[in-house]
């Protein structure tokens, strides 16, 4: 609709896409840094605030240079906000089912992008898409006020916070490069991920599907990965094979994306793509744990989300030119599936540098 209405082509969309990751190439670490100085509530409550603003420019804009404020705004709040939830989460889990905790944090992503999908669509065209955007801004409020009146921090890591408040650069150089390798495998799957859920509805349009039925069918995947993102994470903790999990989850992810476009059932290939992308979330985010101290954690997370923002940014704007280049729907989809399976050889290099390492 805002190709249609605004007049933008779908390089810019991917630049909006991308531009909400954008920010935390520049934020994360300071986002990270915030939380260290200040403490983890205050942290989050700032990113909803910035996340609510940013929403409310996107909705008032009528050119690309305002929407490019709004999802600049709303992204600086996404990143503060995603590195004291991981943060946060690693406080209360780390030293018990962090996989499972991890996993039923990421549902969050899918859980968002599903209510988006089956919902927006159909309020922007009853109403407008600048409604549907409003919309997006009073989440963020009701979530501020959650966060605001009922988080309570982490005991023991509070009070060690508050010890060390005075020091904000708290991991060494090998963590450093660890941390900066675990952001690597975290960001190539994601960035496939949302080009996927970004530029599939497209796809299945130029295919002759109807625009509310195609959100419809890819919320599908979201609401399928939100029950197997807990599972894949609690079968990991059970299991202990954090590689396996990872290696098979993108796989699978990879192969039901490039047979989408090959002529394989729709519904087969997005009811199979949501219960593949329950396989790798969790085990990836228990990386960082692996290789991060309790006290570097503000820190670490920080590095950590500043590569994962940095190939979020890039890499969606790269499959819009796609789009634009070759004229067709189909050059993201498999894009984004070449984009999970480069997370093999992502994960490898982790692997080699941690043996090199241990921490």
């Amino acid at each position: 609709m805002m190709v249609e209405e605004l007049g933008f082509n779908y390089t810019q969309i991917g630049l909006l896409i991308g531009l909400f990751m954008f920010p935390g190439v520049f934020i994360a670490l300071p986002g990270g840094l915030l939380g260290q100085r200040f403490g983890d509530k205050a942290a989050v409550i700032v990113g909803l605030g910035f996340q609510a603003t940013g929403a409310l420019v996107l909705a008032n804009s009528a050119v690309f240079s305002v929407a490019f404020a709004g999802r600049l705004i709303g992204g600086m709040g996404a990143v503060i906000l995603n590195v004291q939830l991981t943060k946060i989460t690693n406080d209360w889990f780390a030293d018990r089912e962090i996989a499972t905790s991890m996993g039923i944090l990421m549902t969050a992503w899918p859980f968002g992008i599903a209510l988006a999908f089956s919902t927006l669509g159909y309020i922007a065209i009853s109403s407008s898409w600048s409604t549907a955007i409003y919309l997006t801004a009073v989440y963020s409020c009701v979530s501020l006020a959650l966060v605001a009146l009922f988080y309570k921090n982490q005991p023991t890591v509070a009070s060690q916070a508050v010890a060390t408040r005075s020091s904000l650069w708290m991991i060494s150089t090998q963590e450093l490069i660890l941390i900066i390798s675990a952001g690597i495998v975290w960001g190539l799957p994601n960035a496939g991920f949302i080009v996927l859920l970004g530029f599939m509805p497209a796809f299945l349009v130029s295919n002759g599907i109807e625009m509310a039925r195609a959100g419809m069918l890819v919320s599908l995947i979201s609401w399928i990965s939100i029950g197997s993102m807990p599972l894949g994470g609690w079968l990991t903790d059970r299991t202990g094979r954090i590689n396996t999990f990872i290696i098979g989850g993108i796989i699978l992810s990879a192969l039901f994306t490039v047979l989408l476009p090959v002529g394989f059932s729709v519904l087969g290939c997005i009811l199979l793509l949501g219960l593949a992308f329950g396989g790798w979330p969790g085990a990836i985010m228990a990386l960082p744990s692996q290789v991060l101290s309790p006290r570097g954690r503000s820190t670490g997370f920080g590095v950590f989300y500043m590569i994962y923002y940095g190939i979020m940014a890039i890499l969606p704007p790269m499959a819009g030119w796609l789009r634009d280049f070759t004229g067709g729907a189909t050059a993201p989809v498999l894009f984004g599936g070449m984009l999970m399976a480069l997370t093999l050889a992502a994960l490898a290099a982790f692997r080699i540098l941690q043996r090199r390492w241990p921490v």
